[in-house]
């Protein structure tokens, strides 16, 4: 099971998919993560009696969410680099604070 970026990346091109679908992973996700929490209520229920043999991880959606930002974070961090003729690469420290500031404040 993949924990970061270099795992994932990895895992998906071993299985012969390009990182481009990660939106597309991230949907599908979504979608078997309700139907693993429905199944699971319908266990606590009594609505059936075990889980389904493949329920997967929880984690996984996450996972993929968080690449996504990851690699979208840094397009826009690499275009602030490079607009301008590169004047914000002048004082990479600056920018690169005021982006992570922006990126992970509230």
């Amino acid at each position: 099971m993949p924990v970061d970026g270099i795992t994932v990346t990895e895992l998906l091109h071993s299985r012969g998919i390009n990182c481009r679908y990660l939106g597309r992973l991230a949907t599908l996700a979504g979608a078997e993560e309700a139907k693993d929490l429905a199944a699971q209520k319908d266990v606590q229920e009594g609505k059936l009696s075990k889980l389904p043999r493949r329920v997967m991880p929880l984690c996984w959606l996450e996972i993929l969410e968080c690449e996504i930002v990851a690699r979208a974070a840094k397009h826009v961090l690499d275009s602030y680099l490079t607009e301008n003729c590169g004047a914000a690469a002048l004082r990479p420290a600056q920018t690169i604070a005021a982006f992570l500031s922006a990126l992970l404040s509230t």
